[in-house]
């Protein structure tokens, strides 16, 4: 068995950032940050992020951001006020990650 495969790969990736974003800060907010990483050695690095903001308003941002890497990596970050419904799981893995982020 003799064959030969071929790669290919011909893009165009345009980004067009073009928004007024404004956020005032009068209250405390907690983040919860959970992962999904999925490796699967190629050259694209795919970072997507999406914000919810709660009780204060609806705000969803979603980011995408493209580099050149060896992994694809998804994070989402859900933003919650009552962080006492949290299991001691949780808030060990956030406190141990983005420990400056929090403060209970």
């Amino acid at each position: 068995h003799t064959y030969t495969c071929t790669h290919i790969h011909t893009y165009t990736h345009t980004h067009i950032h073009t928004y007024t974003h404004t956020h005032i800060h009068t209250y405390t907010h907690t983040h919860i940050h959970t992962y999904t990483h999925t490796h699967i050695h190629t050259y694209t690095h795919t970072h997507i992020h999406t914000y919810t903001q709660a009780p204060i308003h609806a705000c969803t941002n979603t980011h995408t951001h493209t580099h050149r890497h060896t992994f694809t990596h998804t994070q989402t970050h859900t933003q919650i006020k009552d962080v006492e419904t949290l299991s001691e799981f949780y808030k060990a893995a956030v406190l141990r990650y983005f420990p400056a982020e929090l403060s209970w």
